[in-house]
């Protein structure tokens, strides 16, 4: 009696190690496929090109380029404006916090469900 392999086991492909890495990192649910596909067209693709168009440059002109007064003005105001958001949210989250702890008050489950629900769906989607 001859040993012979099914059709599909002769057939059979190897799948490359990135599809493997991939299959891996994004899993088969549709909600990871979907924030990874955001993820590329909102972050690694323009990263990518940023990159891409300072390699064109020579180190010279990049260095004028990066300290121009325009783009002096453009750091300026970018960490002016992340500085006065962070104080911001650091006060009015501290007294968020103080004024949920301590009384109560209508609405107050669905304010504290509100904050609560992205820190619970990030966990969910690790699971």
């Amino acid at each position: 009696m001859a040993i012979s392999s099914s059709p599909n086991q002769r057939f059979r492909t190897r799948q490359p190690a990135w599809r493997k890495y991939l299959r891996v990192l994004i899993g088969d649910s549709w909600a990871w496929r979907i924030s990874f596909v955001y993820l590329a067209v909102m972050l690694i693709i323009p990263i990518t090109a940023m990159f891409l168009k300072a390699a064109e440059e020579s180190p010279a002109d990049f260095w004028r380029i990066a300290t121009s007064p325009i783009a002096l003005s453009a750091y300026d105001v970018t960490f002016t404006t992340a500085l006065a958001s962070a104080s911001i949210n650091g006060v009015f989250g501290t007294l968020l916090a103080w004024v949920i702890v301590r009384y109560d008050f209508p609405l107050k489950k669905l304010i504290d469900a509100s904050i609560d629900l992205p820190l619970l769906s990030q966990q969910q989607s690790r699971v």
